[in-house]
């Protein structure tokens, strides 16, 4: 076959393809043209709430001047020269199962340490210093607390 009509071939091929898929869509086309009715949705379906809640009830624990999650009547910030450091350390002891040391937030631009320790079964963010009824939080280190109770310096350690 010379190469002249082999060519005309082809675009005749060719045409007839683009014509095929230019039908298929004008036709496709025609058949969504049909009227639908559009209903509103029944009454009876409730709408579906999430299964859980997200509590951000707390306050940024890096902005000075503010209280933390311990009201105002059970919270007191005492200033170090107040607080007996000297006294001896001991280590965790029965009558202190209360407090759990979970963990630490810290921001090194400003300097704070704000410790998240469980106590009673609530758990609180504290910074150094605090007090919270009759415990002191006087340092807060990564792998411990050092807390004052009664005159006594405890470390409690970091729970794993």
């Amino acid at each position: 076959m010379p190469p002249k009509t082999l060519k005309y071939i082809l675009i005749i091929g060719v045409a007839v393809i683009w014509g095929i898929i230019i039908f298929r869509i004008i036709t496709a086309q025609n058949e969504g043209a049909i009227k639908r009715e559009v209903t509103a949705p029944p009454k009876s379906a409730q709408p579906i709430y999430d299964s859980f809640s997200l509590n951000a009830d707390y306050p940024d624990p890096f902005l000075p001047d503010t209280t933390l999650i311990l009201p105002a009547s059970q919270s007191k910030k005492n200033n170090a020269a107040q607080i007996q450091t000297n006294a001896p350390i001991e280590q965790s002891k029965p009558d202190i199962n209360f407090i759990q040391y979970i963990g630490m937030i810290s921001n090194p631009q400003k300097k704070i340490k704000v410790a998240i320790v469980q106590m009673h079964g609530r758990e609180y963010l504290v910074r150094e210093k605090e007090e919270f009824g009759e415990v002191t939080f006087l340092r807060i280190e990564k792998g411990g607390l050092s807390v004052l109770i009664k005159g006594k310096m405890y470390k409690i350690n970091k729970q794993r």
